[in-house]
């Protein structure tokens, strides 16, 4: 795709992209947003090593640059050395920087304009591991005072922090980070994406994923791993309904215990396991399903997942924690439940899969979110 003669240089600096397996929604939403920046600005990507791939490439049209030696989709020691001392940033007229990704850079590089992106707070998490005490909880708070001291550090230095919730933004609040603002522009841009007209379940999406009309289905879709609480869902499941299914889109390093768990529960002929998905298929996922559930088990770390938005804009209502935060204009689309409890969650999974569709605030959508960042990062 071909951009304006003359349009600004834009320099995304994340950790991961799709093309790492381990690359999660936020480094999704940034790379459609790129993709989406792009159709009227010069925009590159650089990403840590990608395996397979030369160190540079394009992808959708957008120039991938990588740092050779850093750990594929991981921040290291490299990334942050390498970083710091990456020269070419100074050819940008701006960067914006994928949670922490660009937090060295912007301590040696000086000249483009730095927008960071602020998916949660350091200092939120600290609290929730000092007040719940899980298991190595003096090493978790270590390293979460670490991180929080470099936030407050970092966003002193930039030209703009954009929280990207109205929930993150009240957390950026806190008189922690009143230095910060002293100096800084906050603004708050709300992850968006595609909408859709709602529909109700779809009779060829099930059949894709072998589900039938009557079924009352249930879907999670996210990276498998323990925070993410899908066992939750499946032990829910076994008190539900024999007509209850549950689909779980994704794949993780928990897939094969998950797998094992639902077999024990007695419930594996009524789990879909459909692996990672692409954006296609995670739709028809959505499509297929009455309801939507988020058990994750510490939702301070969440900040504003693209997988519930995509449910909502889909129509599906949403299951979620009983003591999460979100911003006020979803909360009718939310149904806060003890996720913890298998009988609280199975009924709430019965009240959402006969509850009326639902509807995406008009905020949350793609169109509203590159607007926003075409001002806040002064592209034409």
């Amino acid at each position: 795709m071909a951009t304006p003669k003359g349009s600004m240089k834009l320099l995304f600096v994340t950790r991961s992209i799709p093309a790492h397996i381990n690359a999660g929604g936020m480094e999704g939403l940034a790379w459609d947003l790129a993709k989406e920046l792009s159709r009227s600005s010069e925009i590159h990507v650089l990403t840590t090593t990608v395996p397979g791939r030369s160190a540079q490439f394009e992808s959708d049209g957008i120039q991938v640059k990588t740092l050779p030696g850093t750990r594929p989709g991981r921040y290291s020691s490299k990334w942050w050395v390498k970083t710091a001392f990456w020269r070419q940033a100074r050819d940008y007229d701006a960067v914006l920087s994928v949670s922490a990704g660009a937090s060295s850079m912007v301590r040696l590089n000086r000249s483009p304009r730095y927008v960071f992106q602020a998916h949660g707070t350091a200092f939120s998490e600290l609290q929730a591991v000092l007040s719940g005490k899980p298991r190595l909880w003096a090493l978790k708070a270590l390293r979460m005072s670490y991180w929080d001291a470099i936030d407050r550090g970092t966003y002193k230095l930039v030209d703009a922090v954009v929280p990207v919730s109205g929930v993150v933004g009240e957390k950026l609040n806190h008189p922690r980070y009143s230095r910060a603002r002293a100096k800084t522009e906050f603004a708050v841009i709300a992850n968006g994406v595609l909408t859709e007209p709602t529909l109700a379940s779809d009779g060829s999406a099930r059949k894709r994923f072998g589900l039938a009309a009557a079924d009352d289905v249930v879907v999670c879709v996210s990276r498998l791993v323990r925070q993410k609480g899908v066992d939750r869902a499946i032990e829910a499941l076994a008190a539900s309904s024999a007509d209850t299914k549950l689909l779980v889109v994704g794949d993780g390093p928990e897939s094969g215990a998950l797998r094992e768990y639902a077999l024990y529960a007695g419930v594996s002929d009524r789990v879909v396991f459909t692996g990672q998905l692409d954006k296609d298929g995670v739709h028809d996922a959505l499509r297929a399903a009455d309801a939507f559930v988020f058990p994750v088990r510490d939702a301070q770390r969440e900040g504003l997942p693209l997988a519930v938005l995509e449910a909502i804009a889909c129509g599906l209502p949403v299951i979620v924690p009983k003591d999460s935060d979100w911003d006020t204009d979803l909360v009718p689309c939310l149904r806060f439940t003890n996720v913890a409890d298998p009988r609280t969650l199975s009924r709430a999974i019965a009240d959402a899969v006969a509850a009326e569709r639902v509807t995406l605030p008009a905020i949350y959508t793609r169109e509203s979110m590159v607007a926003s960042y075409k001002s806040i990062l002064g592209l034409s």
